[in-house]
């Protein structure tokens, strides 16, 4: 499951889903709602230049700052694009959250640099893929 510790800021997409269960659906259907499992097969989950941008949160506050911390917060989920949620999943006014709509786009170039990614990720094709309510 995608399931954190109540003291975590991060909620884990299993959370996220109870209100948004479309939305979830749709990243269930991306390659980042299995990005740590690449990592597993090929036996570099416990890299330390690996594991940050196949979680969620590494390195952040609330998140995992190693490898052995992951748990309920492997793979890209909500969170790595909206932000930690638990306060939002507590209180659904919590506007701290980042829409859709405002997602940077950074947020992708930050783990698809080109290097990291081999240069096979082109922003304008696969961003759109990534959008909630928009066709693959």
């Amino acid at each position: 499951p995608h399931r954190t510790p109540a003291s975590s800021p991060y909620g884990g997409s299993d959370l996220c889903a109870t209100c948004h269960n479309d939305q979830h659906q749709q990243w269930a259907d991306t390659p980042h709602a299995h990005a740590l499992a690449t990592l597993v097969k090929e036996k570099r989950h416990m890299d330390d230049s690996c594991y940050y941008c196949h979680t969620t949160g590494a390195r952040q506050e609330g998140g995992p700052q190693e490898p052995a911390m992951v748990g309920g917060v492997r793979d890209v989920q909500c969170e790595a694009c909206h932000g930690p949620a638990r306060a939002h999943a507590t209180n659904s006014a919590d506007a701290s959250l980042v829409p859709d709509s405002g997602t940077p786009k950074k947020m992708c170039t930050h783990c698809h640099d080109g290097d990291r990614d081999g240069g096979r990720f082109v922003l304008e094709e696969y961003y759109p893929k990534v959008l909630h309510g928009v066709k693959k």
